[in-house]
């Protein structure tokens, strides 16, 4: 018997081995890098041996890496040889000390076996699926073909999107959720398209048209709607790290609301992303650029300024450079770049060096870190327009011979010009503040090598706190040949500026000039002879250039807003490899350029930021569509298709509908043209959106995040839609857009700042009331209430907020008198219509919420109404401090259930 047994085990055991040696031998599909090994050697190995430590000599960030001789002075991995690669032998070493990895638990078996295969098919490395190009993707018909036909069409999918959806809903076993409600339906869509909530009128209309087309009328609607572009700036806004301030300690103010208001109005004219991206990367390198096209860099000059005193400018500006290399990558390649600035990417395919190359794009722009945050547009007054328009118009007339120096690009921009900060060797001298060169009696600093080719004017804008005096322009050395002087007459008022330009003679070439100020009035060593901010160079002015015009628009006070512009050749900066991000350590030069990892440069695209934006915006590029569909996916649906919108690298989240998440973005690239509408009514279309977000106890247990979809999305609204949603139900809300940022009400003390100019003055009339994106915004001091339903700061980009849940939400809602107006105004508009405080409430409740209390809402909303009714004919001095007018109960008593309702959790979410 137990012979009989033994024979059997043994042919078992044969068919076994011979099965798995024909399996493997016929083997056809190899073992997937990016699937399959790449997970566990970033799980395991990247730690001690990819971009950040190399310990032994040994990477596996690259495949080149890799395979390189280590300290041991042979490779690691032998491709089609596991049986003498060390990295193999070395995962199943029986010493603790050598085998890896180092001081861990060892692999699973499983994971040993994949890795050994994986070397003797050749190691090859694999593209991770994100830095892959999309390809169109196949359609699923889930519902199959002769459904479709009994059906006559008239199926649950209603656009592809939904078929994409419904497939992979049928892998997990899942069913689609019934349509949500029409009153639901009309309000989520409302919200995800213009951020506000229909009126008690727009949604009569909607449940009274029995059409079939009823609802894709309103999506048209709303997406004309100018409120759409306001709903949809706020999300840019947190990428472009907007606002209203500089950042740092100070915090001082800014002026750059027009690049708010020229993001709200590409949306509303659906501007195409490839030109919203190339606009605001490069508007200032576009041929001719207009006005509005300039104001579109200002998405790169949201970078923060600081103007401390005693702070270097230098430092500041290159934090700025890297803060748009980062950005760049987080905005448009969901991607983390920011690592890399100190070390190879621990985990994607980016080197150190490269960081450098691409931040060399953003290395040569006019901004540095000045407190007048020039480069700025200059909008000139009603006065002074006709006189830039006849500068203007002269100046086109030139001949060629006569345009080699800028005239017109000058008086509209100031530039190019030197900073203070660009002068050293001060003797009896300082740069004050970071901002000025002050000259003592006989002080002296250096201009630096200084171009002077074709130059015979000297500029400078300057100020004086006792009149006479003069400056003196020296060549050389403070005591060397002096070039001319300025006499020092020409300032009224104390430290007043001015600008005043002086004939210096012809020279050749790159030279140092001193400037050295004297006045026998003041004593050596006291105050300042003068201050100087910024100076220039200029040719000889064109034959009958009209000096006196072109002077009045130099000097002419005007409203600024900060800008990209490119260096003038004489003013490029050369680009190093910061060693270990330090930006003190120089290594090699480099120029710029993009990872290899990725699609190559475009081929006579210039290498400056608009040939970047051509990269970016290439439909090679892998990421960028798919980012964007992403972003919009998650802005309608909660959460991305890939959950992590900051991360497409191999640390990120995969996604859930990988061929839905290229097919989106292939269509939006050809099909539609890369026009946020076209994608944006696709999805608000399909059968997908349209779900009820009531599901089954067991439903969200299997998908608690709804990543499948199964169900419609159901989401706390952002700070600005709890904001403007409550204003808008209690007909507070003002219609009026664009401007200069306003000031609600908000506690005294939030922007309590040292040594800031700027003071909280609360808004008046209609500005208290207007939508949340035209708050201001500052970086030190953020809008409470908003802060509150986590609305970022934006001193760097956010690419995600996270959602919170805290009991502070609660209180702003009771509390805030922003809240508790909105409560008493809403209440004030039932009771004005109605005396029987039973409909009252219902008025109340459907104006909020857009449908009718339930029974046991209706109760207890009644009991609250009771209780406060009593308490306020008990106490009658509390409806004073809680009604500014009117101050009758029954309105007290209605307000308090007004804010009640603000309150509930269906309110500030959508269903």
């Amino acid at each position: 018997m137990k012979a009989k047994f033994l024979l059997i085990s043994v042919a078992i055991i044969g068919i076994f081995w011979t099965t798995k040696s024909i399996f493997e031998a016929n083997r056809t599909d190899k073992v997937d890098y990016s699937t399959q090994i790449k997970p566990i050697l970033n799980k395991h190995c990247i730690a001690c041996h990819g971009g950040v430590k190399k310990i032994g000599g040994f990477s596996l960030l690259f495949r080149s890496d890799a395979l390189a001789k280590t300290k041991s002075g042979k490779p690691a991995i032998i491709p089609f040889h596991p049986e003498q690669s060390d990295f193999i032998a070395r995962l199943s070493h029986k010493d603790l000390d050598e085998r890896m990895p180092y001081h861990a638990n060892p692999l699973k078996k499983e994971e040993i076996e994949l890795l050994t295969l994986w070397v003797k098919e050749g190691a090859e490395w694999g593209d991770h699926w994100a830095y892959v190009s999309p390809q169109k993707v196949a359609v699923p018909n889930p519902e199959g073909y002769f459904a479709s036909f009994l059906s006559f069409g008239n199926t649950w999918a209603k656009n592809d999107i939904d078929r994409f959806i419904l497939a992979n809903l049928k892998k997990e076993g899942l069913k689609p959720t019934d349509e949500a409600p029409k009153a639901t339906l009309l309000r989520r869509v409302y919200l995800d398209l213009i951020g506000l909530p229909p009126t008690p009128e727009q949604l009569a209309k909607f449940l009274a048209d029995d059409s079939d087309d009823a609802y894709e009328k309103v999506v048209d609607e709303l997406l004309k709607s100018p409120q759409f572009g306001e709903k949809w700036a706020s999300m840019w806004l947190d990428l472009a790290r907007y606002s209203d301030s500089r950042g740092y300690q100070k915090d001082n103010g800014r002026t750059i609301w027009e690049y708010r208001d020229w993001v709200i109005r590409a949306f509303n004219k659906n501007m195409p992303f490839d030109q919203f991206a190339k606009e605001q990367l490069a508007g200032d390198l576009l041929p001719n650029p207009t006005d509005d096209q300039l104001i579109a860099t200002a998405f790169h000059r949201n970078t923060m300024n600081n103007d401390e005193t005693g702070t270097v400018d230098e430092e500041f500006r290159v934090a700025a450079v890297l803060d748009r290399t980062n950005t760049t990558w987080d905005v448009f390649q969901g991607t983390t770049f920011s690592c890399v600035q100190c070390h190879s990417h621990p985990y994607d395919p980016f080197r150190h060096e490269e960081y450098y190359k691409f931040m060399a794009f953003f290395n040569n722009s006019r901004d540095e870190d000045t407190g007048d945050e020039s480069p700025n547009l200059r909008r000139f007054s009603a006065e002074d327009t006709p006189k830039i328009n006849a500068l203007t118009s002269w100046i086109k007339s030139l001949p060629t011979q006569d345009k080699t120096f800028d005239w017109l690009y000058f008086a509209k921009y100031l530039e190019p010009r030197h900073h203070a900060h660009d002068a050293d060797n001060f003797v009896e001298a300082a740069l004050l503040g970071g901002r000025d060169i002050g000259l003592r009696n006989n002080g002296s600093c250096r201009l630096p090598n200084m171009k002077m080719d074709g130059m015979t004017q000297f500029v400078i804008n300057y100020s004086v706190k006792k009149l006479g005096g003069v400056l003196e322009v020296r060549e050389g050395s403070s005591s060397g040949k002096v070039l001319n002087t300025i006499q020092l007459t020409d300032t009224t008022e104390k430290y007043s500026t001015d600008i005043k330009s002086i004939k210096i003679p012809l020279l050749s070439g790159r030279h140092d000039l001193y400037l050295v100020g004297r006045n026998s009035k003041i004593k050596q060593g006291s105050d300042d002879v003068i201050r100087v901010s910024w100076f220039t160079f200029m040719p000889d002015f064109p034959k009958n250039f009209d000096e006196k015009i072109f002077w009045n628009v130099v000097k002419a006070k005007t409203e600024n807003t900060p800008i990209m512009l490119a260096s003038h050749t004489d003013y490029q900066r050369k680009t190093h490899v910061f060693t270990r991000g330090n930006w003190l350590v120089h290594g090699q030069e480099v120029n710029p350029d993009v990872p290899k990892s990725l699609h190559p440069f475009p081929q006579n695209a210039p290498r400056n930021r608009l040939g970047l934006a051509a990269w970016i915006t290439d439909k090679k590029n892998p990421l960028t569509a798919r980012t964007v569909v992403n972003r919009f996916w998650e802005q309608i649906f909660g959460v991305g298709i890939v959950e992590t919108l900051e991360d497409f690298g191999t640390q990120g989240f995969k996604p859930v509908h990988p061929e839905l998440l290229d097919y989106l973005s292939v269509k939006l690239m050809n099909e539609w043209e890369w026009k946020p509408k076209s994608i944006l009514k696709e999805i608000v279309t399909s059968a997908t959106y349209r779900q009820s977000s009531i599901g089954s106890r067991e439903l969200f247990e299997k998908d608690p995040s709804n990543h499948f979809l199964a169900r419609g999305p159901r989401v706390r609204l952002s700070a600005e839609q709890v904001r403007d949603q409550t204003l808008a139900v209690s007909g507070l809300l003002s219609k009026k857009m664009y401007g200069k940022p306003v000031m609600p009400y908000q506690p005294e003390g939030v922007w309590a700042a040292v040594n800031s100019n700027l003071n909280y003055k609360q808004s008046e009339g209609e500005d208290q009331y207007r939508r949340a994106i035209y708050t201001f915004a500052r970086r030190t001091g953020p809008y409470p209430s908003m802060f509150n339903f986590d609305s970022p700061s934006r001193e760097v980009c956010v690419a995600r907020r996270i959602r919170t849940n805290t009991p502070l939400q609660s209180l702003v809602l009771l509390n805030d008198p922003v809240f508790v107006e909105a409560s008493n105004n809403l209440a004030k508009k039932a009771f004005s219509t109605t005396q029987d405080s039973e409909n009252q409430i219902i008025m109340c409740y459907q104006s909020a919420l857009q449908h009718e209390p339930n029974r046991k809402d209706l109760k207890a909303l009644m009991n609250l109404y009771e209780l406060s009714l009593e308490n306020f004919k008990k106490n009658p001095k509390e409806i004073k401090a809680y009604l500014k007018d009117n101050p009758k109960p029954e309105l007290a008593a209605l307000s308090v259930v007004a804010n009640a309702i603000i309150n509930l959790d269906e309110f500030v979410t959508k269903q």
